[in-house]
């Protein structure tokens, strides 16, 4: 459709450039979930006494990137941060960005939905993707992600999400698993599971 043509007109050169065309940024080390197979754990249990950078800092960042084809939000839990949504327009403006991942442990439903629309709306032109976390069934998945009630936060946000692309062209969703230790004797069951319970662009 037509976002899909701007994306692809916005891409032309990208591939010839010396600049990065890929950024993984992790806006927040804060986490309100202790995941047993994080890679960043450290840097999350000292994360209290970190400062993040303000808005202005990113801007500055996003100036010295020209041709940033796509951007990736981590951290932490990314929507922990007040001004998230702020975030992807600086890229937007300043570097050209036209795709905009966000990853998410779907903790906060409401506001990921809430910001999500922000984003998309301020930047018409990108595709902006959700990358929701699914390590388990039930409790299994609270367990690995060390937060219980989590699970069904999974399923609340997956609903706003279901309704939120209607509205918005230029959004999708993708489920994103770990393969570990924690899950491997269920991996099968899940993928079955998550596509009877769950909307998704990809998993």
């Amino acid at each position: 459709g037509e976002p899909m043509g701007r994306l692809l007109e916005a891409m032309k050169g990208y591939l010839d450039r010396r600049a990065p065309g890929y950024l993984v940024f992790f806006v927040t080390p804060l986490c309100n979930c202790r995941c047993k197979m994080c890679f960043n754990s450290a840097a999350i249990d000292g994360a209290a006494g970190r400062r993040v950078l303000r808005l202005e800092e990113i801007e500055a960042v996003a100036k010295r990137f020209p041709g940033l084809h796509h951007l990736n939000l981590s951290g932490g839990e990314p929507f922990l941060r007040d001004d998230l949504a702020e975030i992807p327009g600086l890229f937007y403006r300043y570097s050209n960005t036209r795709f905009v991942t966000v990853a998410t442990n779907s903790s906060l439903p409401e506001k990921v939905e809430r910001d999500l629309e922000r984003i998309c709306r301020s930047c018409p032109d990108a595709w902006v993707r959700l990358n929701q976390s699914l390590d388990g069934i039930g409790e299994r998945h609270d367990a690995i992600r060390g937060k219980p009630g989590l699970y069904r936060s999974v399923l609340e946000l997956n609903r706003r999400l279901e309704r939120l692309s209607q509205r918005l062209p230029n959004l999708s969703v993708a489920v994103v698993s770990v393969l570990s230790g924690h899950n491997r004797d269920q991996i099968s069951e899940l993928i079955a599971h998550a596509y009877r319970q769950l909307s998704f662009d990809d998993l």
